[in-house]
């Protein structure tokens, strides 16, 4: 029903779908980069969203920060030397009335 045999979709077929508005501005002075990102997620399932995951892979290579193993910033797609990472200065989730989560 999600799909037909030819690989299209079927009568049940949904997708989700995401937008990103991103505004960044880059300080030469400090290498920083600040910005502020709003991404828009509608879910189109038949089923409840109960958690969203955002993955931060740079922070991979922040001081301090836990990870399973210790990265080497010399690693194969590392920056030589890098130590920065993202800084979230908050996240928030806003739902429309009427919508799923």
């Amino acid at each position: 029903m999600v799909r037909e045999g030819s690989g299209r979709p079927g009568p049940v077929y949904w997708q989700q779908r995401v937008d990103y508005t991103i505004a960044v501005s880059l300080d030469t002075a400090t290498h920083t980069i600040n910005g502020r990102e709003t991404i828009r997620y509608a879910n189109n399932s038949p089923d409840t969203l109960r958690y969203l995951w955002l993955q931060l892979d740079q922070n991979l290579f922040r001081d301090g920060q836990p990870r399973r193993t210790p990265q080497s910033s010399d690693a194969r797609f590392a920056a030589r030397g890098f130590k920065g990472g993202f800084v979230l200065d908050g996240v928030s989730v806003v739902t429309r009335p009427g919508v799923r989560a």
